[in-house]
C-alpha cells in the first residue's frame, strides 16, 4: 500500500489518442460560486450522491466499503464533501470544477499516460443527477452535462494504471522541486514520489566545465523531506565524460544567480533596451541541449 488509495486500470489494450472513458459529473462547481454557496449546494445533494463523493475523501475516521476501499463516514457536513471537491475536482474550461465517480479516481504522475478533455462547457452548476441518484440527460435545471473524457496520451497495456497530471500542462514541464512543492502545498497535500520525481531532474542541468558537452543533474534526496525541496544535495556525474559534480553549494549558487537574473527579466516586462540587455546577460550562461536549457558553470 503506497497510500494513494484506489486507482484506475486499463481493462483492455488502448491505442494512443483513444478515449478511455467519458462520464458526467457527480457535482459541478461554477467559477463564480463562493465557498458558502458551494457548501450549501453540497449539503442539498441526495444521500447516494454524497456517499459517492465521500468515497473520494480521505479522513482519519473511515470505514471499508464492499470493494475493499475506505471512505469517510457521515453525511459530509463536517467538511469532507468540500475536501473531496478541492482534492478530486477536475478543472473545467470556464474555471469551474467538477467531481466524477471514476475519472476523479485517477492518480497523479508527473509523467502521465492520459489527459482530461472537457466535452461540454456550459451550465448552471450543481448535480447532473436526479433525485435518488438517477442520471439526467443533457443539460438540466440542476446542472450541466459537463461530460469529461479521459484520453490516452500513449498506448496503454491491459492492466496498466491510468495516470493523469494534477498540475497544468505547462507546469508539468517545470523542475521537479517546483512540481513537488505545488502538489504538497495545494489541495492535494502529498509529496509526489512518481518515477519521474525520483529520477535525476530532466529539466535542470549545469554544463560540465571539463568536457563542455554533458551536464550535471540534481538527484532528489528523500531523506531531506519536503522542507529542502529547493536545495539538491546530490548531483549526477557528467552525462558525457563521467566527471564528478562540483560541490552542491557551488551548483546551488550558479542556479541562484541565474534565477535572480531571470526574475529581473520577468519584472522588466520583456521589452525595451533594459530587457534586451538582461536577456543577453541571462542567456550567456545557457546552452541548448535538446528540448532543455543547460546552465554554464564558469
Amino acid at each position: 500500500d503506497d497510500g494513494r488509495g484506489k486507482c484506475l486500470l486499463a481493462a483492455v489494450d488502448v491505442p494512443a489518442g483513444v478515449v478511455v472513458l467519458s462520464e458526467r459529473p457527480l457535482f459541478v462547481k461554477p467559477s463564480t460560486w463562493s465557498t458558502g454557496r458551494v457548501a450549501m449546494a453540497l449539503q442539498k445533494l441526495d444521500l447516494p450522491l454524497k456517499q459517492e463523493m465521500l468515497k473520494l475523501a480521505r479522513a482519519s475516521s473511515s470505514s471499508t466499503d464492499s470493494e475493499g476501499g475506505t471512505h469517510v463516514q457521515g453525511d459530509g457536513s463536517d467538511g469532507h464533501l468540500l475536501a473531496a471537491l478541492r482534492a478530486n475536482g477536475a478543472q473545467l474550461p470556464d474555471g469551474g470544477a467538477a467531481v466524477y465517480r471514476l475519472i476523479s479516481r485517477a492518480n497523479h504522475s508527473c509523467r502521465p499516460n492520459c489527459t482530461l478533455r472537457p466535452e461540454d462547457e456550459d451550465g448552471e452548476g450543481g448535480s447532473a443527477y436526479g433525485a435518488g441518484g438517477s442520471r439526467r440527460r443533457g443539460r438540466t435545471r440542476a446542472g450541466p452535462a459537463a461530460v469529461m473524457s479521459l484520453v490516452a496520451l500513449r498506448p496503454l497495456a491491459k492492466g496498466e494504471e491510468i495516470l493523469i497530471s494534477y498540475i497544468g500542462g505547462d507546469d508539468v514541464l517545470r523542475p521537479g522541486c517546483w512540481r513537488r512543492r505545488e502538489l504538497l502545498r495545494g489541495a492535494w497535500g502529498f509529496l509526489c514520489r512518481c518515477p519521474r520525481c525520483l529520477e535525476p531532474d530532466d529539466v535542470r542541468s549545469v554544463r560540465c566545465p571539463r568536457c563542455r558537452q554533458g551536464g550535471f543533474r540534481p538527484v532528489p534526496d528523500e531523506e531531506d523531506g519536503p522542507q529542502r525541496l529547493e536545495f539538491a544535495a546530490f548531483w549526477t556525474c557528467c552525462s558525457a565524460c563521467g566527471a564528478e559534480a562540483p560541490p552542491a553549494t557551488e551548483l546551488a549558487e550558479v542556479e541562484g544567480r541565474w534565477t535572480h537574473r531571470f526574475d529581473l527579466v520577468d519584472r522588466s516586462g520583456g521589452s525595451g533596451a533594459l530587457a534586451i540587455d538582461l536577456f543577453v546577460d541571462l542567456f550567456a550562461d545557457l546552452t541548448c541541449r535538446g528540448t532543455g536549457l543547460t546552465l554554464e558553470l564558469s
